[in-house]
């Protein structure tokens, strides 16, 4: 900041949406230059004696020029209605652009542990940043606030800032909140767990009415180990509408089992590789009885 007189306007960089830190600390030094400030900080009431309210109101109007010419006009908006009230004026641009809520301090505490130094910047100037961004977070805490408080916020901040990009929907209304509180998250987290395991449950059991892949549940009996589309086909002739123990091609062949053989396992004597040798050996041998496949086989 420079000046040339006290009738002169302050070379003050005009207030804009992302410089308010800086200009805060320049309007205040002008303020003070000129003999206002004591007033826009509330310090110097009006007085009762009628001349000297009037000096006042002249030192009134004259701070609310001041702050009035060193903002951009679409900060204006922030204290409309306002123009002729530098204390309220002043106050209202704080309100708009220090916002003392959790969630700006916990912006400001993510920008300051990701400041990183860069490859043409000394380590002064990197003190200098790292200064600047721990004086933002200072005038975004309240009044009260306190060291349990800050570690309070830690805490939250930590829980918050560990959650991935799809719990974005649960971060953004907790860092709305007036306070951090971590019972607060805590139950937060667990209404989420809650909601997350009730659409699981509701996918899974419509996915089950439809008859979906994503059922886990039991899956059906489907005739051994065979697909779903072969239950109506016979293993021996491969055909369709019938199945192995009322096969014509094995009737054509007069197939009879021996009763040596009943005791026998289906796998052991009646596989698909040796049917064929089974049929040419029971016909042979002559010994056949009813003519039809024992009932110890449980054949489709």
């Amino acid at each position: 900041m420079s000046t040339s007189d006290n009738n002169s306007v302050a070379k003050v960089k005009p207030l804009s949406n992302s410089n308010y830190t800086e200009w805060c600390g320049e309007m205040k030094a002008w303020l003070m230059r000129n003999g206002l400030w004591r007033l826009v900080s509330g310090k110097e009431t009006k007085p009762s004696d009628p001349k000297e309210a009037e000096k006042w109101e002249i030192k009134e109007e004259k701070a609310a020029g001041e702050i009035y010419l060193l903002v951009e006009s679409d900060q204006r908006v922030h204290f409309r209605g306002h123009e002729e009230n530098p204390i309220k004026m002043w106050a209202l641009l704080e309100a708009a652009h220090l916002s003392k809520k959790p969630g700006a301090r916990f912006n400001a505490y993510d920008d300051l542990f990701s400041i990183r130094k860069q490859d043409d910047e000394s380590l002064v100037d990197l003190g200098t940043r790292i200064e600047k961004a721990m004086q933002a977070i200072q005038n975004l805490r309240p009044a009260d606030f306190k060291i349990e408080t800050l570690d309070e916020e830690l805490q939250c901040m930590a829980l918050i800032r560990a959650l991935p990009e799809d719990y974005r929907h649960l971060t953004m209304p907790l860092l709305l909140l007036d306070k951090l509180d971590k019972s607060v998250i805590i139950q937060a987290f667990r209404s989420e767990e809650l909601n997350r395991q009730r659409q699981l449950g509701g996918e899974s059991l419509n996915q089950a009415k439809a008859g979906g892949n994503g059922y886990k549940g039991k899956k059906p009996y489907n005739g051994g180990n065979r697909p779903q589309e072969d239950r109506d086909t016979c293993r021996y002739c491969k055909e369709k509408g019938h199945w192995l123990h009322n096969c014509p091609e094995i009737a054509k062949k007069k197939l009879f089992l021996p009763l040596s053989q009943k005791k026998t396992s289906f796998k052991d004597s009646w596989s698909l590789d040796n049917l064929d040798a089974n049929i040419d050996e029971s016909a042979d041998s002559g010994r056949g009885g009813s003519g039809r496949i024992g009932r110890g086989y449980q054949c489709r």
